[in-house]
């Protein structure tokens, strides 16, 4: 696939961008992908044209299942794609929301850790001392943009991530900081390129408001898209480096115009893998072996053969509607419970972001539900029932959607096992130990305290229940 912006005339200057974004595996998924693969084209087109940059578009510290490991008494959250990033040459990266869903202290000992440059003009650590921009220990802060000098050419660079606030960090509006951005590069640069985490949505408006940005990198999506807004392109790859963008860009400088083909390039095995890092990624499939047997699992066992529709476990599905998987993970908690009437789970607990075809091993199920946890029955008044499955739908297209078996809905209210809900009756259910904290979006009162709940039951470590994987992995191999 390739799409000229303009004409090149003249001698140009060139320079190539090597693009990927979303990347939570380091090996090959059905084929596509891996990373040593992708530091092989990284050399190829190095040899091709020494002005050759390795950018990423955000998202690689979480979720996957090396990130929700352990190794050497810590949780990994993301070292292991640090590490192989090092070694692949990347250059450039913009923070994707992912980024923040490990703890604040393993954040920056992963940024301590990176050799590459994190643009953020509008991301901001919240500290006790107030908002100040992410750096690494004791160095200077991440800059907003840059201006990079390569091959005679003066390339400004912008990073932005989609808007965000966690207890650490805050990402404000990226339009105000991307013009800003612009307005101080435009002068001092040949063109200006953006490198943003967020919606396609987002890209277009970004790519209205400032048209003479040449090229949005982006990431957040997961499918390959190319699209333009009038002389700006927009690109982005598909996830886990199944894909790669090219860019093949040319300034001439008599004219002052930019040309620019996008190549989308798949990863597959006409690439062979790079050695020096094969060896960064093999030293943590090793850990990853070993960790998920410390967890009770043999990460290539063969759990079921999918037939027909996929797993869709893509953020976007498991956020906004329910599927085959989810209907597998509410009847496997359902199957397993002493005495649940229905089953409940929210959609945030599947971090898999991927669908599943084929052959399910131990290992999709890690990368299906990476941080496993418990599982809690419980008797709950039907009114806070009705009040649960309410915010369930509230919170559609966030993590807080539920999805339910023996559950439905129809117009004239819920039905629990197919007979309508009685607020002032009590219902045997099972859910996951994180929404009974009652931290999830409009869900504070499901919570132990709450005088509508009753008869508890927490199992204990050696119940199946305790490990919502082993429950999921056992009633796997009973549908095989």
């Amino acid at each position: 696939m390739a799409l000229a912006l303009v004409a090149c005339s003249g001698m140009a200057q060139q320079l190539t961008l090597l693009q990927i974004n979303d990347t939570y595996e380091l090996t090959p998924l059905s084929g596509q992908g891996g990373m040593t693969r992708v530091a092989t084209l990284r050399k190829q087109l190095v040899k091709e044209n020494p002005a050759t940059l390795l950018v990423h578009a955000g998202d690689f510290l979480n979720p996957s299942v090396l990130s929700a490991l352990s190794y050497q008494g810590k949780r990994i959250s993301g070292k292991q794609m640090i590490e192989t990033l090092n070694a692949v040459g990347l250059d450039y990266t913009a923070f994707g929301n992912h980024e923040f869903d490990v703890k604040e202290a393993d954040l920056l000992a992963r940024l301590d850790e990176s050799r590459f440059e994190w643009l953020a003009a509008n991301v901001w650590h919240k500290t006790p001392q107030g908002q100040i921009p992410f750096s690494r220990t004791g160095q200077a802060a991440f800059p907003k943009s840059v201006i990079r000098k390569i091959n005679g050419l003066r390339v400004g660079i912008i990073g932005v991530t989609i808007p965000l606030e966690k207890d650490f960090v805050l990402c404000t509006d990226p339009f105000t900081a991307a013009k800003t951005e612009y307005n101080r590069l435009k002068d001092s640069t040949d063109f200006v390129i953006a490198i943003t985490h967020q919606s396609i949505d987002a890209d277009k408006q970004l790519a209205k408001e400032l048209p003479a940005l040449k090229l949005i990198i982006g990431g957040h999506e997961h499918d390959n898209t190319a699209q333009q807004v009038g002389e700006t392109l927009i690109r982005k790859a598909d996830a886990n480096a199944k894909t790669a963008y090219i860019h093949r860009i040319n300034f001439d400088a008599a004219t002052q115009k930019v040309s620019i083909v996008s190549e989308l390039k798949k990863v597959d095995a006409s690439l062979p893998d790079d050695s020096a890092t094969a060896a960064v990624v093999s030293r943590w499939q090793q850990i990853a072996t070993e960790g998920i047997k410390a967890v009770g699992f043999d990460a290539a066992e063969v759990l079921m053969q999918v037939k027909g529709e996929p797993l869709d476990g893509l953020e976007a599905t498991v956020r906004n509607k329910h599927g085959k998987l989810t209907d597998i993970i509410a009847a496997a908690m359902l199957t397993h419970s002493k005495h649940a009437q229905a089953a409940i789970v929210n959609g945030g607990s599947v971090r898999i972001d991927d669908r599943l075809t084929g052959t399910v091993t131990a290992y999709d199920l890690m990368r299906i539900v990476p941080f496993g946890g418990g599982l809690v029955e419980m008797q709950i008044k039907g009114a806070d029932l009705q009040k649960l499955l309410d915010a369930g739908l509230k919170n559609k297209g966030t993590g807080g959607y539920l999805h339910y078996a023996n559950i439905s809905e129809s117009k004239k209210g819920w039905k629990i096992n197919g007979k309508k809900l009685i607020p002032a009756k009590y219902y045997n259910i099972i859910t996951t130990e994180f929404l009974f904290t009652g931290k999830e979006a409009n869900m504070d009162f499901l919570i132990p305290q709450n005088p509508n709940i009753r008869n508890i039951d927490t199992p204990k470590t050696d119940d199946i229940r305790a490990d919502i994987r082993k429950v999921i992995a056992d009633y796997m191999r009973k549908i095989k």
